[in-house]
């Protein structure tokens, strides 16, 4: 059975853990900032492991599923690839292009897998999208215009954390306007132009 690692205690745990279970996976690893909250994953999940450090997590794993802030993606990546452990990357993937970069270099010249986290490309409806789009059914697109209403950021009472923090790597473009140039790319077929 394949054993993943996952790093960050939070996307990764609330649902990640539960759809590689179910997929076959061994929950080897898990390891998060507050080591309560990789303990508490341990036991409520049933991870093998809650280590001390993200290197340490690695350890005995066929994938690595990092979903911490996007400030910490290129290191685990880069030494998760070094260390033979295929990757799955949480988006944003990273910092800037020159850290984006580095990343698919490495896993380039150590034939490795990494990937990027874009679960909506398996939702059935964009899937369905797609499909009549390559078959003609509503002609050659020209344009493609998508509109986003989300309040996932209204609550003035939600603590600031990176998400919030461009520096760190959070802010809206990143964290779900990669979903959306991801999906006009997946479903139309082609690069998509902003």
């Amino acid at each position: 059975m394949p054993k993943i690692a996952i790093l960050g205690t939070g996307w990764g745990v609330r649902i990640q853990a539960l759809a590689f279970r179910a997929a076959g996976w061994d929950l080897h690893a898990v390891w998060g900032r507050d080591p309560s909250k990789a303990q508490a994953a341990k036991l409520e999940h049933g991870f093998a492991l809650a280590p001390a450090s993200w290197q340490a997590a690695l350890d005995g794993a066929d994938l690595v599923s990092i979903t911490t802030p996007p400030m910490e993606h290129l290191e685990q990546t880069l030494k998760a690839l070094e260390r033979g452990v295929n990757v799955l990357c949480e988006k944003p993937m990273a910092l800037n292009l020159g850290e984006a970069r580095a990343m698919v270099d490495a896993a380039q010249s150590l034939k490795a897998w990494a990937l990027i986290d874009h679960e909506l490309r398996f939702l059935p409806v964009r899937q369905k999208m797609r499909d009549l789009i390559a078959d003609g059914f509503i002609g050659e697109p020209r344009a493609a215009e998508v509109r986003l209403v989300s309040g996932s950021r209204a609550d003035a009472n939600r603590p600031h954390n990176w998400w919030s923090s461009r520096a760190l790597g959070g802010g809206v473009l990143g964290a779900v306007g990669s979903h959306v140039l991801d999906g006009l790319r997946f479903v139309l077929g082609r690069e998509a132009r902003v």
